[in-house]
Formats: C-alpha cells, sequence, structure tokens
C-alpha cells in the first residue's frame, strides 16, 4: 500500500491494547505528531509524594478518619489513566485512615462504553487489585438510588454503591473528548 507509514504506541491500558500499531496515510496528506516533550511518566517516589503531600486537600487517609467505607470510582480501559500505578498508594492511604479493605468498593465508570472484562481489569487496575477487591461495571440501568431531582426537575439517579459510600474516591484523568469537549469531569 503506497503512502506514509506511521508507527505509534497508545501508552497503558485501552481498548489497542498496550502495544504498537501501524497507521498508513496517503502521501498527499501532510501528518503531524503532536507528542508531548520533556514529559516524563512520574517515578514510583513522586507518585508517593503526591499522596503523602496533596495539594489543596487533605491526605486520604485524613479523609477516611472515621468513615466506615469506600468506593474508588476509576476511569475505564478506554482512557490511558495509569490506575494500577495508583492504587496502591490509594488503598495504602484508605488503610492508615481505617478503612479494611473488605469494605472498599471499586466502580469502573464506564459511561455508555461496554462492561469491563476481567482481562480489561488486569490491565486496568492490576491483577492484585483485580483478585483482592469487589469490581462493578457502572450500568446506567440498574443498581441507581435516586437522589433528587435537578432544578428543572429532571430526576437524578446515582450508583448506588457511590451514593451510598461514606467515602467516594475518583481515579481518573481530564482528556480531549470528541463530543463533550473534555471527559473525566463533569460534561
Amino acid at each position: 500500500m503506497a503512502g506514509m507509514l506511521l508507527k505509534i504506541k497508545i501508552p497503558y491500558a485501552s481498548w489497542y491494547g498496550d502495544r504498537e500499531i501501524s497507521l498508513n496515510f496517503p502521501d498527499e496528506w501532510r501528518v503531524i505528531v503532536a507528542q508531548p516533550k520533556n514529559a516524563a511518566p512520574l517515578r514510583d517516589e513522586e507518585i508517593k509524594t503526591a499522596f503523602e503531600k496533596p495539594i489543596g486537600t487533605k491526605r486520604i487517609s485524613e479523609m477516611a478518619k472515621g468513615k466506615e467505607d469506600a468506593v474508588l470510582i476509576v476511569d475505564d480501559i478506554s482512557r490511558p489513566t495509569p490506575a494500577s500505578k495508583l492504587m496502591p498508594y490509594i488503598l495504602e492511604e484508605l488503610e492508615a485512615g481505617g478503612i479494611d479493605e473488605d469494605h472498599i468498593r471499586i466502580i469502573m465508570a464506564t459511561a455508555a462504553h461496554r462492561p469491563q472484562t476481567r482481562e480489561d481489569l488486569i490491565k486496568k487496575l492490576g491483577e492484585e487489585v483485580v483478585s483482592r477487591f469487589e469490581i462493578f461495571s457502572h450500568n446506567p440501568y440498574e443498581n441507581l438510588k435516586y437522589v433528587g431531582e435537578t432544578s428543572r426537575g429532571t430526576p437524578v439517579y446515582v450508583n448506588r454503591y457511590v451514593a451510598e459510600a461514606d467515602l467516594k474516591i475518583g481515579v481518573g484523568g481530564i482528556y480531549p473528548h470528541a463530543v463533550a469537549g473534555f471527559g473525566g469531569g463533569g460534561k
């Protein structure tokens, strides 16, 4: 096939996998590869420091004190958030705050995406987390709790596990979104 061949690696877990893929473009296309410069991933020590000295908020361990349970809301495999690198620090903070691992649930924030497979969960969260914790893919039609309505009368339903948890922690990033502008936050 004629044209320009471009090989790229999709980082972390994604629907494409974390392997190199090849793309072919017609010769007449002007292709620009936009990549961050000098943006090396954080080292483990830097991640640990970020959890020990958060900016603008209390440590998770402080927020967990006096709470009985916690829910971690994690973006799904379609987003490149390296959740498996963050989970050990989050779980360590929850334990230090007094929340037992039997009282921690993980909800995969799938939005309108498909439910996550075990393979997806292992790529996203790591084998140890998947084997130790109760994990659910959010379903927008089941396991919901009515929490009220908006000022315009729109009923609002929230995942029951999220609504009822004493402590709620979001694990994800903010990424460009083709339809909503940016994903990972309120749309």
